[in-house]
């Protein structure tokens, strides 16, 4: 009907938006499948859950974070999935390397979790990781925000306004982790005065240009 008022239900169209970004950047699809690959390693067996389990601290809530499965229409889920694998990075990579080097284990199962290893071994998994939970918990607490059954839309605008404020200026923060990681890793050369207003005028042009 034209008289009918149709408003979005800002919840679903921020769910929507972050299951569909993760197909935008090959660094996040990299990311996500590796913790979808982990999940499923150690969920398709009792022993290798046994072994992870025994390996796990527990957290402030004295409870335990497992490795969480993904959800294809969830956003939720990834949210719990990278705090999951956040909070035990290091005990997750040192189950891996013991199931790796376990000689009683099937040699099909320690050539697949030899290469996770490999993959969360990574400092770009790492990196990934940290800033994947950092902005997803806020995404989260957006969403649960949304979520309560006396918002209002004027609330409910400033809160997406908010995350996106939020989202932008986490883009830029890993843009310059990069530019000081690329700055790190370039081999030596001779820095004149050009090349080190040129590099530093090149560097903060792709700051502000991924910033708009």
């Amino acid at each position: 009907s034209p008289l009918a008022d149709w408003i979005p239900c800002a919840a679903h169209s921020l769910n929507l938006v972050g299951v569909c970004s993760v197909d935008c950047c090959n660094d996040a699809t990299y990311c996500f499948r590796l913790i979808r690959s982990i999940f499923n390693f150690f969920s398709a067996s009792p022993g290798h859950w046994e072994i992870l389990m025994n390996g796990l601290e527990s957290n402030e809530n004295k409870r335990i974070e497992t490795v969480k499965g993904l959800s294809s229409t969830r956003w939720s889920a990834h949210a719990r999935a990278t705090k999951a694998l956040r909070l035990n990075f290091r005990n997750n990579h040192g189950t891996l390397t013991q199931i790796a080097g376990d000689a009683s284990q099937k040699s099909g199962a320690r050539d697949e979790v030899r290469s996770l290893a490999k993959n969360i071994d990574r400092f770009e998994t790492a990196f990934l990781t940290i800033m994947w939970d950092t902005i997803l918990q806020r995404f989260q607490t957006t969403s649960m925000a949304n979520h309560t059954v006396d918002l209002d839309l004027v609330t409910a605008v400033e809160l997406l306004h908010s995350l996106i404020d939020f989202a932008i200026q986490s883009q830029i923060t890993v843009i310059i982790a990069r530019v000081r990681l690329d700055l790190l890793s370039a081999p030596p050369e001779p820095m004149t005065p050009t090349n080190l207003t040129m590099s530093l005028r090149a560097r903060t042009n792709l700051v502000w240009r991924h910033s708009l």
